[in-house]
């Protein structure tokens, strides 16, 4: 009968739905993200204090390019998230980007960019380790950005204490890449603090 068809459809709905609520939470404001627009492609943007996330949903049956753009944004990484006829809310890789960027969009697609604005606060002076990034986590052969202001040291251990490697760092430092998958503990010490974060070699 119809019910596997029907539920299937269902289904997929729901990931579509979340597509959206997943990001767009209570308190997020709609505004405008597109130049040109494309037709049969619906794009929207929303925005909470400096995050934005952009929902781009390609109604077509081929592949859509289009860019995006959000004037004075301040983020500089997107996360991907897509459902189509074979993915399920997939993340695919992040985009380095800032006020605009080109995308291409699956056949019949649901694709949501979420983009988060860096934390930057004004205890910078005393206390560093609130404004760290350690990015892409989870990661590949390319390695884990570490963003810190200053001079800090860092160690990355396995997960039984064993240190895999270590070093000086300033303002940015890229480490990692020799690592094989598996869990590891990044600390960075600077001025006597030391903070600890959870990376995923993939």
């Amino acid at each position: 009968g119809n019910t596997p068809v029907a539920a299937g459809t269902a289904t997929k709905r729901g990931y579509c739905m979340a597509q959206f609520s997943n990001w767009v939470r209570p308190g997020y404001v709609r505004v405008d993200a597109i130049k040109q627009p494309v037709t049969n492609v619906f794009v929207s943007a929303y925005k909470k204090g400096d995050d934005v996330v952009i929902v781009a949903v390609n109604k077509t049956t081929s592949s859509k390019t289009l860019t995006l753009s959000i004037p004075g944004t301040k983020v500089t990484k997107w996360d991907q998230y897509t459902t189509s006829a074979s993915k399920n809310i997939a993340k695919s890789n992040s985009i380095t980007a800032g006020t605009s960027f080109q995308v291409t969009l699956d056949a019949a697609s649901v694709t949501t960019f979420n983009g988060i604005a860096p934390t930057v606060t004004g205890l910078e002076e005393t206390d560093n380790s609130i404004n760290t990034e350690v990015y892409p986590n989870p990661f590949y052969s390319e390695g884990v950005q570490i963003n810190k202001s200053g001079n800090f040291t860092y160690s990355i251990k396995d997960m039984g204490g064993v240190i895999m490697e270590s070093g000086q760092g300033q303002n940015k430092q890229t480490v990692g890449m020799k690592l094989v998958t598996g869990v590891y503990l990044l600390s960075l010490e600077q001025n006597g603090i030391v903070t600890t974060h959870k990376i995923v070699r993939k």
